[in-house]
């Protein structure tokens, strides 16, 4: 039963990052050219998916994790990011 349940989290989750990705810009923040709000919510949900899971699957959202990457370079967020 429990296996289930972590299945459909799972798909959720992946549903959830594919609809954030068609979103994601390719380059620079959701904020244009600095982080806004929408930038910081979407970088914690990436780190606590990758804290708690390993999760998610780089193929799911490219650009959702290749900005949450990019956070890492910035002082804002990396001085806050779970392994600093």
């Amino acid at each position: 039963m429990w296996l289930v349940r972590v299945d459909c989290l799972r798909s959720q989750v992946g549903q959830g990052l594919e609809a954030i990705e068609a979103q994601t810009p390719e380059t620079g923040w959701f904020g244009g050219s600095t982080p806004n709000g929408a930038d910081a919510a979407v970088i914690a949900s990436m780190d606590f998916l990758a804290t708690i899971s390993g999760f998610p699957d780089r193929s799911i959202a490219p650009r959702v994790i290749a900005i949450a990457a990019r956070s890492q370079a910035h002082a804002a967020f990396a001085t806050t990011h779970p392994n600093a």
